[in-house]
């Protein structure tokens, strides 16, 4: 299960949802008796499926920045949020290849060579999340010692 929103991560979107607020009353596509708070969690419920930040986790801030942004009127960041939000267990398991490796004294090229040996050629930067788990572990239960610091 993913992590809770921080604090600072509320204040970011609510920052976001009233600056989309403001900017679907300026425009006119709400009506006059649309209240902030309320439209703020609608837009929560109808995008990540939480009516209450207290509820929504790391794996929602994407969504919800993208959806607020886009309604703000700055479509181009919104889909910055939503690309990141997609490859977001990609580079999760990237970062850990990562520190495994700088754990271990070792250069990432060691974790591609694995990965091209087992997959026919594939790169790390051309698998998928299945195969970079796959290769995480790999380097993890490799031979290699782990540096140990002094």
């Amino acid at each position: 299960m993913a992590a809770p929103l921080s604090r600072r991560q509320k204040a970011i979107i609510c920052q976001a949802a009233r600056r989309a607020y403001d900017h679907q009353l300026t425009i006119g596509a709400l009506g006059d008796a649309a209240e902030f708070e309320s439209w703020r969690r609608g837009q929560q419920q109808a995008v990540a499926g939480k009516e209450s930040l207290t509820s929504a986790t790391q794996d929602d801030y994407e969504i919800l920045m993208a959806r607020f942004l886009d309604l703000a009127g700055d479509s181009g960041q919104a889909m910055k949020y939503l690309v990141r939000g997609q490859t977001n267990p990609r580079r999760v398991v990237m970062a850990k290849i990562e520190e495994e490796c700088a754990a271990r004294g070792l250069h990432i090229g060691y974790a591609d060579t694995i990965c091209r040996a087992r997959n026919h050629g594939l790169s790390l930067q051309d698998a998928s999340e299945k195969i970079l788990w796959q290769v995480f572990y790999t380097v993890r239960n490799s031979k290699h010692k782990r540096k140990v610091a002094a």
